[in-house]
């Protein structure tokens, strides 16, 4: 049975669980004079149905109550992961079984020893109904506080998710979308550092090469002058597309080195695997059948191809690897185009 008595603008609902004893009942025209909102119930099972159902600030728990008795009711309702559970003050009536110890063992928050005098307990129920009130509005900044700090958080990924992004798209040639130049010389003084590192672990005899194909369109101006600048890069699109489908391996890397000109980069990668590449990529643009009337070498767009291999080690840079392959590929346009050249460190 549950008894409802006036409210006034005095926050925090009060609720009595059991019975009043005689030697209390003065408790309940003082509070209803202060002018707390406040129930009383004896209907113990029921209690966490009620704590649920009412905005319930303190409970004052009657000591003397049985089956369950005061501590078990009081454990299984802190027990009960409320959102936001109540302050309980047990009471006593001056039974010699009152333990003061247990009601901070059970989640009590505190307790009126008997006798009560009037003025105790307004003083306690009002500390405890302040501190509860703390206590709310503590754990609702936390949750404003855990809610905004989640959304900085998500914040703060999509920020560098963007970055990540822009600093990608930043290492991307911008007509052809392979890596740029900047990507490729960073790529290559890396691998070039991881070899060195690995022929130092490994020992000398390691075999770890790292080789570099650089290739050129062949006659590419007169290309230009027949079909037009737009047309030219519609060519060096196609080029680039083609090269990043035929070097597949996640560590290989396609770059437009500048101009008409790509850099195929090849770790752990011998001259023999190099130049299987090199002729693969002879192959695939051959397939394409770009055509190029003006070209002397071959009625279609073909490429001139420099390539080499190093064992890279501290006493030389990654210069050296692409000195050497721009002289092979000089040398693939002095012999005719439309060829490679390979040379090795």
């Amino acid at each position: 049975m549950l008894n409802h008595y006036p409210e006034d603008e005095i926050t925090g609902d009060l609720l009595i669980v059991g019975e009043i004893p005689r030697s209390l009942e003065f408790i309940l025209p003082l509070l209803k004079e202060r002018g707390y909102p406040l129930q009383t119930t004896i209907e113990t099972d029921r209690l966490l149905e009620i704590v649920q159902s009412s905005p319930i600030s303190l409970i004052l728990l009657n000591t003397t109550l049985q089956d369950p008795d005061a501590y078990a009711l009081c454990h299984r309702l802190k027990s009960s992961r409320l959102k936001e559970p109540p302050s309980i003050l047990f009471i006593s009536d001056g039974n010699e079984n009152f333990q003061p110890e247990r009601v901070f063992q059970v989640g009590g928050s505190d307790y009126i020893a008997y006798p009560p005098s009037s003025e105790e307990i307004l003083a306690r129920i009002e500390t405890r109904l302040i501190i509860a009130r703390l206590q709310k509005n503590f754990d609702r900044q936390s949750e404003k506080l855990r809610r905004a700090l989640q959304e900085l958080r998500k914040l703060e990924d999509s920020m560098h998710q963007v970055y990540d992004e822009l600093r990608e798209f930043s290492f991307l040639d911008s007509l052809t979308r392979v890596a740029g130049r900047q990507r490729f010389e960073e790529s290559l003084e890396k691998e070039w550092q991881r070899c060195a590192r690995d022929r130092i672990s490994w020992g000398d005899n390691a075999v770890v090469s790292l080789s570099l194909i650089l290739c050129d369109l062949d006659y590419f101006k007169s290309y230009n002058d027949s079909y037009g600048i737009a047309a030219g890069d519609e060519c060096l699109k196609k080029i680039a597309r083609a090269l990043e489908t035929t070097v597949k391996r996640p560590a290989d890397l396609v770059a437009r080195f500048g101009g008409s000109s790509f850099a195929l980069l090849l770790p752990n990668t011998n001259e023999e695997g190099a130049l299987t590449v090199a002729n693969l990529v002879r192959e695939k643009i051959r397939s394409l059948q770009i055509p190029h009337p003006n070209s002397p070498v071959s009625e279609y767009v073909t490429l001139s191809y420099g390539v080499v291999t190093a064992l890279p080690q501290g006493s030389f840079g990654a210069e050296n690897l692409v000195r050497m392959a721009r002289q092979a590929l000089q040398r693939a346009k002095e012999e005719g185009r439309d060829r490679m050249i390979s040379d090795h460190l």
